[in-house]
C-alpha cells in the first residue's frame, strides 16, 4: 500500500482534532439520546481507491445470515489484502482513541488488539442488520465497549441504494434518525444500554462496505456483560418475540456457564490475541 499505517492514523487523528469543537456539538446535540457524530471526506481518494481494489472475495469471509442480520465479516488481518489490513489497523490506534475520548467528553478509551467483532463488513444487495444493541464487552469480557467507529469505503452511493444507519433515539416505537451511507464518511457512535441502531436493507446493485473499530473503557470501569440484543422493526411482531426469546435463552446460558465461552468466536484476529496474551 502506498500509505503506511502510521501516516493514516496520524492523519485521521489530526483531522478529527482540528474539527473537535464541531464534532462535540453534533455529538451532544440536544434531543438525541444516542450520541453520535460523523466526519466526511476523511482520507485522500487514493487510499479509498487502493482499499476498494483490495477488497476480499465474499467467499473468503465469515457469513452471518439469520433473521437478525445478513452480512459478510472478517477480522482475520493476515488473510486480507495489504490495503485493507493497513486501514483496519490504522483505525485501531491509541492516538485516534484519545481524540474520540475528547470528543465524547469522557474518560480514556482503549484499543482492542484482537479486533473482536471489528474488521471489515460487506453487505450485498438484500443484506441488513435489524435494530440491535452491540455486545457490551471485549472478547474476554474484561472491558466495557464504549464506542464504535464506522468508516464507509463503498463506491459512489445513491440514496436509493439503502444501507443507511438508523438510530432509534426514542425507542423502537418511534421514527428513527437516519445517517446516510456515504463513502469516505467516518461515524463515531457511543455504545450504551440504549443505543439501538440498525442498517437498512441494501437495495442497490453495489455492496455496502465499512470498516468497524471498537474502543473500550478502562478495566477499572466495571459493568456486567450483556450479549448482543436484537429487536424487530415495527410491524414484525412474531420476529420480535423470537428475538426476545433468543436473547433471554442466550443470557441464561451465559450465566450458567459463568461467562465462559464453550465455542470460540471466529470474528476476531487470533494471531493478535495470542500475542497480546504473551505480553
Amino acid at each position: 500500500m502506498t500509505f503506511c499505517q502510521h501516516e493514516i492514523s496520524r492523519s485521521v487523528a489530526t483531522r478529527l482534532r482540528s474539527d473537535e469543537k464541531r464534532l462535540k456539538e453534533i455529538f451532544n446535540q440536544p434531543g438525541h439520546n444516542i450520541r453520535c457524530c460523523w466526519f466526511d471526506n476523511l482520507l485522500p481518494s487514493e487510499i479509498l481507491d487502493e482499499a476498494f481494489a483490495g477488497l476480499p472475495e465474499p467467499r473468503t469471509m465469515l457469513r452471518r445470515q439469520s433473521l437478525k442480520e445478513c452480512k459478510y465479516v472478517s477480522a482475520a488481518l493476515d488473510q486480507l489484502s495489504p490495503a485493507i489490513r493497513t486501514l483496519i489497523a490504522a483505525f485501531n490506534d491509541q492516538e485516534i482513541a484519545d481524540v474520540v475520548a475528547a470528543i465524547m467528553g469522557g474518560s480514556r478509551l482503549e484499543i482492542d488488539p484482537c479486533f473482536y467483532n471489528g474488521g471489515i463488513t460487506m453487505m450485498m444487495p438484500g443484506d441488513f442488520m435489524s435494530p440491535h444493541l452491540d455486545n457490551s464487552h471485549n472478547y474476554d469480557r474484561t472491558q466495557r465497549r464504549a464506542a464504535v467507529l464506522l468508516y464507509y469505503i463503498s463506491p459512489p452511493w445513491r440514496a436509493g441504494y439503502g444501507g443507511a444507519l438508523e438510530l432509534w433515539d426514542d425507542g423502537l416505537g418511534t421514527k428513527p434518525r437516519v445517517i446516510a451511507h456515504e463513502p469516505n464518511r467516518l461515524v463515531i457512535l457511543e455504545t450504551t444500554e440504549h443505543s439501538w441502531h440498525a442498517v437498512q436493507p441494501v437495495t442497490g446493485p453495489q455492496p455496502r462496505i465499512n470498516l468497524t473499530t471498537y474502543y473500550y473503557a478502562p478495566k477499572t470501569e466495571i459493568a456486567a456483560p450483556r450479549l448482543t440484543r436484537y429487536k424487530s422493526w415495527p410491524g414484525q411482531t412474531v420476529r420480535g418475540l423470537y428475538f426476545d426469546a433468543d436473547f433471554y435463552l442466550r443470557t441464561l446460558a451465559l450465566r450458567l456457564l459463568g461467562g465462559s465461552r464453550p465455542v470460540r468466536n471466529s470474528h476476531a484476529f487470533w494471531n493478535n490475541r495470542a500475542a497480546s496474551r504473551k505480553n
